[in-house]
Order: C-alpha cells, then sequence, then structure tokens
C-alpha cells in the first residue's frame, strides 16, 4: 500500500527524509512542496532581490537535505530550515549588493496622491533596507508573513519577549524615519484642503 505522505507531519517526513531511498526521497518531495513558499517568501523579504533571493532558497533546501540524520532528530523542521535560510541569507548580505523590500500594508489619508503614495513606498523601502538583519527578520516574519510571535521565537530558537521586543524596536526605527516626511505630506494635504474650501 503506498504511503499519503500528506498526513505526515513535517518532523515525522523529516524522520523519512534520513532513511534515504525511494521513501527519504517522496518525503523529501512533500517537505518541500510544503514548505518551500514560506521560506522562499522569508529569503525574498529579507534580501529584497528575487534573483538572490532564489539562489539563496535552494541552496537552503540542499544543506537541509545533506544535514538531514537519524542521528540527530528532528523536532522543528521549519524552524531548522529557516535557521540555514538565515545563515545564508546572512553571508549574502555581507557579500552581495540588494535591493529593497516592497511594504504593502502602508494605510494613508484619502487625500494623498498616488505619487506621494508611491515615494513614501520608497522611503519606506530605504528605511527597512538600514533596519539590523535581527530586527529585518523578525519584522518580515511578523509584520510580512503574519507568524505568530511564539513561532517566531521557537523558529529562531529566541525567548518571545527578545521577539517582540526587535519587532517593537523596528517599528520604531522606522517610524523616526519616517516622521519627518510624513509631517511634510500632512501640511500639504492640510493646505490644499484650505485652498479648496476658500474657491
Amino acid at each position: 500500500m503506498r504511503k499519503d505522505f500528506r498526513t505526515y507531519s513535517d518532523d515525522e517526513l523529516c524522520r523519512l527524509v534520513a532513511d534515504g531511498g525511494t521513501t527519504g526521497r517522496k518525503a523529501f518531495e512533500e517537505l518541500y512542496a510544503r514548505l518551500s513558499p514560506r521560506v522562499f517568501k522569508y529569503c525574498l523579504r529579507v534580501l529584497g532581490d528575487r534573483e538572490l533571493a532564489a539562489d539563496v532558497f535552494q541552496e537552503t533546501f540542499v544543506r537541509f537535505y545533506k544535514s538531514v540524520s537519524r542521528q540527530r532528530p528532528m523536532w522543528n523542521t521549519i524552524g531548522f530550515i529557516i535557521k540555514i535560510a538565515r545563515n545564508l541569507c546572512l553571508s549574502a548580505r555581507s557579500s552581495k549588493h540588494f535591493g529593497t523590500m516592497p511594504l504593502e500594508d502602508l494605510h494613508l489619508a484619502p487625500s494623498v496622491t498616488n505619487y506621494e503614495k508611491q515615494e513614501l513606498l520608497d522611503i519606506v523601502q530605504s528605511a527597512v533596507e538600514t533596519l539590523p538583519i535581527d530586527f529585518r527578520e523578525v519584522l518580515v516574519l511578523r509584520e510580512y508573513d503574519g507568524i505568530p510571535y511564539p513561532e517566531i521565537a521557537e523558529m529562531l530558537n529566541l525567548p518571545l519577549t527578545t521577539v517582540k521586543i526587535r519587532v517593537f524596536r523596528a517599528k520604531d526605527k522606522i517610524r523616526k524615519i519616517l516622521a519627518p516626511y510624513i509631517n511634510d505630506l500632512q501640511r500639504q494635504s492640510r493646505g490644499r484642503q484650505e485652498r479648496a474650501e476658500h474657491q
């Protein structure tokens, strides 16, 4: 009877991968199909460069496959893979130039024009790019991927309070960078409203 690998947990699949053979290959294929979208999104949003992210993403799974062993039982497969991706992202950041990360959920007043919104998005991208990797990665996992704080803490092997503090500080740094520009936009918006009222 053929195994339905979809019914297995990540950690169970990981143990089957360690056994090798046809079963191990099928188990790896299921793990890859299940986890690759999340891992690629992590790489892309941490690095901000699709081509570089794709390279890091592929290397992550190669290293994961090579590192799986029966002698080292797996209890948090996705956390282990994210750690590999994180280390590779750190190496990529230090050795190559990469672009910036989009911020899709920026909420602006209706009076802000498309041009102003795009200009502000560019500034946000630059602000996120300046964040230290430790702040950037937790911000990506929390605000972009919507992963709960406890799961992030488990993934990165960090205390829950550390994760929360890093997300808070990342947001605070971005707010401080954006504050002068947002204030200027608000002044311009009020000026347009006042002129429209007097016409």
